[in-house]
């Protein structure tokens, strides 16, 4: 039954299919990084009353900070919250600075996953900050102060050590057995949650084959990761990878291997991995459960997942109004956005900006006009398969390649589209447009926001491009829409299409 006509008591009553994620009591502080989250709020809360400092006789501020939690750790809520509590009341009580510059308000951020931090529900509570909780994509927030709590078990539990194990006799089997044995290998954590386990399985690696060099790429370098990585490290898909990885002197292309780590073999942090690790070696899956010793190790087919995203490209390069899907706070993506309109435009194309929240096949479905999606957000968000959709969705990469005819064809794949942006390593100028928009204009110029535009060497009227959308309804079969005089509604005919029962009256008289 539809949504809009449906009884409403149905949309409270319905139950979201959530697998929530256990913590062991022991485990709680740790995992959620109380000590950690209470020095942040406390350094926030004494920098918010720095500036009243000089003012005489102000009243203590109130900071208002904002616990973002998805919905499998959103059951530890309540102990949660109390468990802060406390803690910031122990923290005023032990520091009588900290008591004088005010008071702290938690207010929970319910969201489905932990991808991107949620700048306008923040915004709408208030909050001058932001503690955001599970695996991220680590967007840029520019106005919004935010900390990280990525979960981490401790080191020493007897199940990670044996998974760590494990792991580690896998990889020795696999993908360091053979003759083509790789000189460098690289761990990718899917977060935090992992990270002890891998760094455990490094160590193993390294103890019983010592001439290679093993790397770990964790959202945060470890503590004793950090120390070991010499000179830069690269930020790639959320992860820091340490930049000798990338330093290759041998020319054969499986001399370094990528193994990313996950808990779901669909998960499109491994689409991403495999896709900016495509020009690199190979890419191997790895689907463990960090309490689970059950492993399952395959190689990805990259140059498969490689075409299906250049296919999506192919169809960008055919379609004529193309619509820029902004999927995440908009202050991060205005630089993405305006080279976007640019690019699209100077390619003689339509642009359209559609900002509709959380997407999904029906809000995408109301915009048949529209040929293609090019998706603005986060790099995760831009890797959405498009099976489910009636027009093809793709990322900022695929788009710049159909319409920047300077871009040269390579083999490689940029994640991050900020690294095409002007002023990044795999920037590439497109080209200038000869005279104006060739597409759709969006300036305005008299009542009407109608504007002259040079086309085909003649001058012609053209009128924002939103107004099409904007004014687009539905018209139903009457060709003379408007001109057919109102008339009361009557009763129409009854029963079957062969014999109505109108006509057994008829008959009868």
């Amino acid at each position: 039954q539809s949504a809009i006509t449906g009884d409403d008591s149905k949309v409270l009553a319905n139950v979201l299919d959530i697998q929530p994620e256990v913590i062991p009591d022991a485990e709680f502080a740790t995992y959620f990084d109380l000590s950690g989250t209470v020095e942040f709020i406390r350094n926030l809360l004494l920098a918010k009353a720095k500036p009243q400092a000089a003012e005489k006789q102000q009243p203590p501020i109130t900071v208002v900070v904002g616990l973002q939690l998805p919905s499998p750790l959103f059951h530890y809520a309540k102990q949660l919250v109390n468990e802060l509590t406390c803690l910031l009341k122990a923290a005023a009580d032990e520091d009588e600075q900290v008591k004088l510059a005010g008071s702290v308000q938690l207010r929970l951020l319910a969201d489905t996953d932990s991808c991107c931090v949620d700048c306008v529900t923040a915004a709408h509570c208030g909050c001058s900050a932001v503690i955001h909780y599970g695996d991220a994509c680590f967007s840029r927030c520019p106005h919004l102060p935010v900390h990280y709590v990525l979960g981490c078990y401790g080191n020493q539990s007897a199940a990670g050590r044996a998974v760590s194990e494990k792991l580690a006799e896998t990889i020795l089997s696999t993908v360091l057995a053979g003759p083509d044995c790789p000189g460098k290998l690289l761990l990718v954590a899917p977060g935090a949650l992992h990270a002890s386990v891998l760094l455990a399985a490094r160590d193993c690696l390294v103890a019983k084959q010592p001439s290679i060099d093993v790397y770990l790429a964790t959202p945060n370098p470890l503590a004793g990761e950090a120390d070991r990585i010499e000179g830069a490290a690269r930020f790639l898909c959320g992860r820091w990878v340490p930049e000798p990885f990338f330093n290759n002197s041998d020319e054969n292309p499986t001399s370094r291997v990528v193994v990313h780590f996950t808990t779901d073999a669909d998960s499109l942090l491994g689409l991403a991995v495999a896709l900016a690790f495509l020009d690199i070696g190979p890419v191997y899956q790895c689907v463990c459960q960090p309490g689970d010793s059950a492993i399952k190790l395959d190689r990805i087919d990259t140059d498969r997942r490689f075409k299906r995203r250049m296919l999506l490209s192919s169809k960008a390069a055919e379609a004529r109004r193309i619509g820029l899907l902004v999927c995440g706070c908009v202050d991060s993506l205005t630089p993405t956005l305006d080279y976007a309109l640019g690019l699209v435009r100077s390619a003689g194309r339509v642009p359209y900006i559609v900002s509709v929240g959380r997407i999904n096949p029906a809000k995408l479905a109301n915009y048949a006009d529209i040929d293609a999606f090019a998706l603005i957000g986060c790099y995760l968000r831009a890797l959405l398969d498009s099976r489910d959709y009636f027009q093809p969705l793709l990322s900022m990469v695929e788009l710049e390649r159909a319409l920047n005819p300077n871009r040269q064809f390579a083999y490689a794949y940029s994640v991050d589209f900020s690294d095409c942006l002007p002023g990044g390593r795999d920037f590439v100028e497109p080209p200038s447009p000869a005279a104006g928009p060739a597409g759709d204009g969006d300036g305005e110029s008299g009542a009407e926001g109608q504007q002259l535009v040079l086309r085909n060497g003649n001058l012609q009227v053209a009128l924002p491009a939103g107004n099409f959308l904007s004014g687009r309804s539905w018209r139903g079969l009457d060709p003379q829409l408007g001109a057919t005089p109102v008339a009361q509604l009557e009763k129409g005919r009854s029963g079957l299409a062969i014999r109505y029962d109108s006509e057994d009256a008829d008959n009868a008289k």
